[in-house]
């Protein structure tokens, strides 16, 4: 009969798997790797199974240790849901909440909310990590984050629930001796994916502006590349080589007139993305979520707010 397993060995178990390494491992648990190896052992022994097999380098989870490690991940959540509960019941705004927000949107959204959400709960310490959308989605699956800021819709899954914050509109930018710097629109249809500066594959953000253009290809090799996923070093370069760039509304910084001078809007209407707060089917902070939600709506343009309709999709 399986009894004696402790939730300590279910993290160590779940901490070797993600690093593969037993020094890392008890690193990341605060432990000595004596401690965390004896338990790990203690652990496989009492199920009669090996979880590593520790001749391989790096270490390798076994078959049966996969399956192991995958239910031992699920223990641990639910336990994390009592402390959850618990908080709940008490209606008390208070603890860590580590946030997950792609790169074209953190910089931008972050000052707007921030800090009076703080000043409104100083009980909540949170942490803001840009990450791109693969990496948040599985870190939000894996406890890593508790919740993301990603654009959608983008989730086949039904592992995630979407609450949309605002609707983004997009807008040319046009270096000063680009040619079409004198028109007062731009017509999307006169738009060429081999002129535009593009942030790095992988990036949505990328996939958005391909398909604002109507095409999925990546645009032909060039004597110059230039990959980033930074917004802000690709304006710098599209100004350096007179080039031409989409960006989100939040981007702009419209109280510097040289800059919103080589901003364009785009003929027919401009195109949308709609920019959401995410959380695992898991997380029960309900409360969280809404006080954020709520906090982030009302300090974002206003005009903003209301959904145009139809979005750009990502995938």
């Amino acid at each position: 009969m399986i009894r004696d397993i402790t939730f300590t060995q279910l993290s160590y178990i779940v901490a070797l798997d993600d690093e593969k390494n037993f020094q890392r491992a008890a690193d990341n648990n605060f432990v000595s790797q004596p401690a965390l190896t004896m338990q790990v052992k203690k652990l496989e022994d009492n199920l009669g199974i090996l979880l590593f097999n520790r001749t391989r380098k790096p270490l390798v989870t076994t078959e049966i240790g996969i399956k192991i490690v995958k239910q031992a991940r699920f223990v641990l959540q639910e336990v994390k849901k009592i402390e959850e509960l618990i908080g709940k019941f008490k209606e008390e705004m208070a603890g860590e909440v580590k946030i997950g927000i792609i790169p074209t949107v953190a910089p931008y959204l972050t000052p707007f909310f921030v800090h009076s959400f703080v000043a409104k709960y100083p009980k909540i310490k949170i942490e803001i990590v840009e990450a791109m959308t693969d990496d948040i989605l599985v870190g939000l699956n894996r406890g890593e984050f508790d919740m993301g800021v990603i654009v959608t819709p983008y989730l086949k899954s039904e592992e995630f629930l979407q609450f949309p914050l605002y609707y983004e509109k997009f807008y040319a930018f046009i270096a000063p001796l680009h040619y079409l710097h004198g028109d007062d629109r731009i017509d999307l249809k006169r738009l060429d994916v081999d002129e535009l500066w593009l942030l790095t594959e992988g990036n949505c953000f990328r996939n958005q502006v391909l398909n604002i253009c109507q095409q999925d290809q990546s645009p032909p090799d060039a004597a110059f590349k230039y990959s980033s996923t930074s917004l802000e070093s690709l304006k710098r370069i599209v100004t350096m080589e007179n080039g031409l760039t989409i960006l989100p509304e939040l981007s702009l910084n419209k109280a510097d007139k040289v800059f919103m001078s080589n901003v364009r809007e785009f003929n027919p209407g401009p195109p949308y993305r709609e920019v959401s707060l995410i959380v695992t089917r898991a997380f029960l902070k309900q409360n969280l979520i809404e006080k954020l939600r709520d906090e982030i709506i009302s300090t974002v343009p206003p005009e903003m707010v209301s959904s145009p309709g139809s979005v750009v999709s990502i995938d």
